[in-house]
């Protein structure tokens, strides 16, 4: 028998294979220096904006709580099903109180965005170099690092999967003519709604490859093609408005002025040079410089090709001013993590730039080095320091939460002073209210930690975070409250050295401000008022409090609350205050607005008193299951 010899394997398969595996190589380099950057951000936890979007997640126990969730207008009127409900919702349900899948998952989308990056830097350029080093450059720019270490920044990473994955199947199209790659464009495209408002403006990307990449011969046929896309932006912008007015005013109110050219030119600045560059320790001389000099290394090279009929090179510029241009519109909110996707264009010509130096001979390699070099030289280091503050911050919320959670297990019955909270700890964790996502009651912030804690503009929940002083005293005396002290970085049962200070150095007097629907305020109120409830209770037509006497003729005595929107859809609430029997006045709530703040001045009788015993009546009454509600009462303050 003739032993039959295994078939060669060819020169030409070893080559695509060795071709194959070059490619992947240079795909996976990018993610890999993402990991480098970023793998603090493993540990991050859930913070500030977090905690809302967890209590969303938390509340669902049904497909008809899943479909509130997913469609029901958030913060700012926003609607991201994709990219802010469904990951918090699946994390939360499959994993609790652990973020670390979540931030993988964070990670696995950044990494992602980099392959589709680097592919389309190849088609854009021709050069492989050149998609991995926009790339390269996309994942260290600053625009990322709040994205990659903040859970509620994920859409900034997530949307532009659809921009990219789109303009890809949309560049297909255009060079098979197969209409399939159309309509799965037009999928993406419409998908990607879900996860960011600002995908709008992908059919003016597709326009700008159009006209800046493919041949005249490719325009007629691409550009009525982008007709739908730009009919379902319309659309969806119509509907969204509809269901979601934009603000009229605050910080996140559309402006069309004058102030649009320097916030276009603020981000374009930003694109280059980061100013958390100087925060993280960059010299501010040095930045200036290397603003300088890669913005004209930037703009030269698009030039440079324009000027040789090639606009290709303009599509990178172009995707920046069409992805940037609704943020324009405002004015009031600057954020650096708003570049994320537009940023993907400048990175783009940036790569292109470094291949086609590199391919020049030495001396441009050197120079294209030398920039690179000195911009990652400010963008590196910010980066790695960014995802380490935010790690360590992050702990500081986790042992927070967690802890309370803890010492409510053990002691469900007691309120919970918190003492040694940082600034950090108030702004990650108090300000979010991110006890009462985790469902614990009855949390709050000793009184001298007022001397530590600064509230921020507009805030509403300061005040209500800190317990009057000899409200303090009266709960430990009661037994109805425990004190931790956080300054160790996790919480230190303190309550009896406390309790004994409480009873030195605290008051044994009425608070000038009660909060009514804080339990530990109960004893000042008098027996008429219903149970607590979310800050409020419940007065029916008559309702008394003790509070502290007036000290001087200007003060006066403020009640804020609320009325049920039904009372008002009747006809006027009156509500009417008098203070030891003397009669201090009434006041008139009218629709639409449900929350009300009355003040009423105080008679001279009343100045220098101790106490006081203040009654509150409300008129007309509202029945329901054979009991009579007045108004909703949050708070009675001398003031």
């Amino acid at each position: 028998m003739t032993a039959v010899s295994p078939q060669p394997v060819s020169r030409e398969r070893k080559r695509i294979s060795a071709r194959a595996a070059g490619g992947a190589l240079w795909l996976l380099a990018a993610p890999a220096f993402l990991l480098w950057l970023y793998w603090r951000s493993f540990r991050i936890w859930f913070r500030e904006d977090d905690f809302p979007l967890l209590a969303l997640a938390r509340s669902v126990h049904s497909f008809h709580d899943f479909l509130h969730l997913m469609y029901v207008p958030y913060a700012q009127g926003t609607i991201r099903p994709l990219s802010e409900r469904l990951p918090f919702l699946v994390s939360w349900h499959l994993f609790g109180a652990d973020c670390v899948p979540l931030r993988i998952f964070v990670f696995l989308t950044a990494a992602a965005d980099l392959t589709l990056i680097a592919i389309l830097g190849r088609r854009l350029s021709g050069s492989q170099l050149a998609g991995t080093a926009a790339a390269l450059i996309w994942s260290a720019s600053a625009s990322l690092m709040v994205a990659m270490t903040w859970n509620s920044a994920y859409n900034e990473v997530q949307y532009p999967l659809f921009l990219l994955g789109a303009l890809l199947l949309f560049i297909r199209y255009a060079a098979t003519g197969e209409r399939r790659f159309w309509w799965w464009q037009l999928a993406v495209f419409a998908i990607g709604f879900g996860s960011l408002e600002n995908n709008v403006v992908y059919p003016g990307i597709a326009v700008a490859w159009t006209l800046l990449v493919e041949t005249r011969a490719k325009w007629k046929r691409l550009l009525a093609s982008t007709i739908p896309l730009f009919a379902l932006s319309a659309a969806y912008s119509a509907l969204h408005l509809w269901i979601a007015p934009a603000p009229k005013t605050g910080i996140y109110a559309v402006r069309v002025d004058a102030r649009i050219f320097a916030t276009l030119w603020e981000y374009w600045r930003w694109a280059f040079v980061s100013p958390e560059w100087v925060a993280h320790g960059f010299a501010r001389s040095q930045a200036r410089v290397v603003l300088v000099i890669t913005m004209a290394a930037v703009a030269g090279f698009v030039a440079w090709r324009a000027y040789r009929r090639r606009p290709a090179a303009l599509f990178g510029v172009a995707w920046f001013a069409i992805v940037i241009s609704p943020l324009a519109l405002l004015p009031d909110r600057h954020t650096e993590y708003y570049l994320c996707a537009p940023v993907i264009g400048l990175a783009l010509a940036a790569g292109w730039a470094f291949s086609a130096a590199w391919e020049r001979g030495w001396a441009l390699r050197v120079g294209a080095m030398a920039i690179a070099g000195a911009w990652l030289a400010g963008s590196i280091p910010a980066a790695r320091v960014s995802a380490r503050v935010f790690a360590d911050d992050s702990t500081i919320s986790k042992n927070l939460v967690l802890g309370v959670v803890e010492a409510h297990r053990r002691h469900p019955a007691k309120a919970i002073l918190l003492d040694g909270v940082p600034q950090a700890g108030y702004d990650a964790v108090v300000y979010e209210g991110g006890f009462r996502t985790f469902e614990v009651p009855d949390v709050y912030l000793a009184p001298d930690e007022r001397k530590i804690i600064q509230p921020e503009e507009n805030d509403v929940t300061y005040d209500g975070a800190f317990v009057d002083p000899a409200v303090v005293r009266h709960a430990l005396s009661e037994q109805a409250a425990l004190v931790y002290d956080f300054s160790p970085g996790h919480l230190k049962n303190v309550t009896k050295w406390y309790a004994d200070s409480a009873a030195a150095y605290f008051p044994d007097s009425a608070p000038a401000w009660v909060q009514v629907g804080n339990p530990l305020y109960g004893y000042l109120l008098g027996p008429e008022w219903y149970p607590t409830g979310n800050a409020v209770r419940w007065m029916p037509g008559r309702a008394t409090l003790r509070l502290a006497g007036p000290r001087s003729a200007a003060a006066h005595i403020v009640i804020t609350g609320y009325c049920w929107d039904q009372q008002l859809a009747r006809g006027p609430v009156h509500i009417a205050v008098s203070a030891d029997g003397v009669d201090l006045g009434s006041a008139e709530m009218r629709g639409p607005e449900i929350r009300f703040e009355k003040s009423f001045g105080l008679a001279p009788e009343l100045i220098g008193r101790k106490s006081m015993n203040v009654e509150l009546r409300a008129w007309p009454l509202t029945s329901v299951g054979g009991r009579n509600y007045g108004v909703m009462v949050e708070s009675v303050e001398i003031r």
